[in-house]
């Protein structure tokens, strides 16, 4: 049987020390990778031609030669970027409403405000309609300024929801302009 009182206080303080050492060095290590991905997030920053745009796209996504924005064929996925000089993006969010979608064969899903990662207010709203059969959702992203506005859509398949729905989503949060 151990006698815990016949331990040394010295024994216990260096215990202590060591467990004060390694809590610094996991954090230091957690912080440090979580600084690094942070990093190469940014470095993945790519502007879209013929546009201010810029943005992280997600992994796998490419620049697209149809349209401007980023494609991913594997998944049928795109992420369009639209500009509307001289509109300010609050009177355009109140144009998303169930009257509006229904009679387009669209059904609203959902709406947020957000803001980017860079601090700017957006808002944040989800679509789902369905093409040649197949069913569809789609992330309507709406940022700018009070003479600028950037439409950002950002469609897949439901049957990829769990995959990519949220990489879509901090993709559309990491848009410059």
């Amino acid at each position: 049987m151990i006698n815990l009182q016949s331990e040394n206080p010295s024994n216990h303080n260096r215990i202590q020390d060591k467990m004060r050492q390694l809590s610094l060095i996991v954090f230091l290590a957690i912080y440090t990778c979580f600084s690094l991905q942070l990093f190469a997030q940014e470095s993945d920053r790519i502007s879209v031609p013929g546009s201010k745009v810029s943005m992280v796209p997600p992994e796998g996504f490419e620049l697209s030669n149809e349209f401007q924005g980023f494609i991913h064929l594997a998944s049928s996925s795109a992420i369009q970027v639209t500009e509307h000089p001289g509109v300010n993006p609050a009177a355009m969010k109140f144009s998303f409403t169930e009257e509006v979608l229904e009679p387009q064969g669209i059904t609203l899903e959902g709406k947020e405000e957000v803001k980017t990662n860079a601090g700017v207010p957006a808002s944040l709203i989800l679509v789902s309609f369905t093409v040649e059969g197949m069913d569809f959702e789609r992330y309507i992203f709406i940022t700018g300024d009070h003479n600028n506005m950037y439409i950002i859509n950002a469609n897949y398949p439901v049957m990829t929801k769990e995959l990519i729905q949220d990489k879509m989503k901090e993709s559309l949060l990491t848009v410059e302009f």
